[in-house]
């Protein structure tokens, strides 16, 4: 525990209560504002950009390194950036052991980069939040002893979202693109539900149950299980969805430092992940429209 580290783990911490008491309250049952809670997941990034002295400068995209290198538009992308990737991981966090399963292996994933890098306090910082994670990890897989809570989900994010940033300001020859493919699960899912939710000229803070992990579960329970067995169907599809979280992941680590390489990857498994979407969707209507004929 040297000092860049102290310094590093105090201010995430620090910066962190805002969007901690916010999602404290939901879990209390306050019910607050979706636009509140964004709101304060918004200040925390702003204090920690400031603090840390870090925001997105550069992705690797010429149109738009011209714009990120006016620091009031680097500032502002970095909040929206690092405020999407946080509230994030709360929208993947409805299986057990989904969100902090993700967690883990993005905290790996950092922790291996800032190693290649010789950045010790963020290696070390990310291995110590890897146990902790895989110590509530424990407890809330298969069976659901314990959960994560907004407030919890949102700090895991925070956390985990300020050290891709952090890496990809302080890693010469880091491409952005690596970073993207290490939270490419929740990044991509969020964006998904978004499109959904513009599609159907419905509230994109609105809540639904079509995104990718209930719709992995519902297929299990319809197709295979019975609707009465979502204590297995819901830590089978965390199980089943683990291996498409952990690829993109696996491809950032290996392109790291080759952006050419890294940004094909991320095209490919956007197409990927879009399509098994689709698929899946499609699996979902016509076992719906067969029920009927049933019927």
């Amino acid at each position: 525990f040297d000092r860049d580290f102290v310094s590093y783990a105090s201010i995430l911490l620090v910066t962190a209560i805002p969007l901690m008491l916010a999602g404290f309250a939901e879990d209390i049952g306050l019910h607050l504002r979706p636009s509140f809670r964004l709101g304060a997941i918004a200040l925390s990034s702003l204090f920690c950009a400031v603090l840390l002295s870090n925001v997105i400068s550069k992705l690797g995209l010429i149109w738009l390194d011209d714009a990120l290198g006016y620091y009031p538009v680097a500032l502002l992308f970095t909040i929206f950036a690092a405020s999407g990737v946080t509230n994030a991981f709360n929208l993947i966090d409805g299986l057990n052991g989904l969100a902090s399963f993700t967690a883990i292996t993005t905290s790996v994933a950092l922790a291996a980069i800032a190693k290649i890098a010789g950045l010790d306090h963020l290696q070390y910082f990310y291995i110590l939040l890897t146990i902790v994670t895989f110590a509530f990890f424990l407890l809330n897989y298969p069976l659901g002893k314990l959960f994560l809570g907004d407030g919890g989900a949102y700090l895991l994010g925070f956390c985990l979202v300020w050290g891709g940033i952090t890496l990809a300001n302080q890693v010469a020859g880091l491409s952005a693109f690596a970073v993207l493919l290490i939270f490419f699960w929740p990044i991509a899912d969020t964006l998904l539900a978004i499109w959904r939710r513009l599609k159907l000229s419905s509230s994109t803070s609105r809540p639904d149950r079509l995104h990718f992990h209930q719709l992995v579960m519902r297929f299990l329970e319809i197709r295979l299980l019975g609707r009465q067995r979502r204590q297995l169907s819901n830590p089978l599809a965390t199980f089943i969805i683990a291996p498409l979280i952990v690829a993109p992941q696996i491809c950032g680590l290996i392109f790291a430092f080759d952006h050419y390489a890294a940004v094909v990857s991320s095209i490919l498994c956007s197409l990927l992940f879009i399509l098994t979407y689709a698929f899946g969707i499609y699996l979902a209507k016509r076992s719906h429209a067969r029920r009927r004929i049933n019927v």
